[in-house]
C-alpha cells in the first residue's frame, strides 16, 4: 500500500538480519481501498526488492529454500514466478 511502502526496504533489512526466515518473497497485489491513495504504488520499489531477495537467494545471504530432496528445485521456481 501507499502507507507503508517507504519502508519497506527496513523492512526486508529486519526479515533478512533479525528474523532470518527459511523462506522470504514479496508478493504486490491491487484491491479495492476506502482511501484510493493507497493504490497508488511505486512499482520500482517492488521490482528492486524482487531484485534483492533474487541476489540475496543467488548468493546465499538468505536461505530461501524448502527442506526435501527438491527443495532448491521449488525455491528457484518461486523467484522465477515472482520476478
Amino acid at each position: 500500500m501507499n502507507s507503508n511502502q517507504d519502508t519497506i526496504f527496513e523492512w526486508y533489512d529486519f526479515l533478512k538480519y533479525d528474523l532470518r526466515p527459511t523462506k522470504l518473497t514479496s508478493i504486490t497485489f491491487a484491491h479495492t481501498s476506502a482511501d484510493p491513495v493507497e493504490l497508488d504504488i511505486d512499482h520500482s520499489r517492488y521490482k528492486k526488492l524482487a531484485g534483492m531477495i533474487d541476489d540475496d537467494s543467488r548468493h546465499a545471504a538468505i536461505k530461501n529454500n524448502y527442506g526435501g530432496n527438491a527443495g532448491f528445485f521449488k525455491a528457484a521456481i518461486d523467484i522465477y514466478m515472482h520476478d
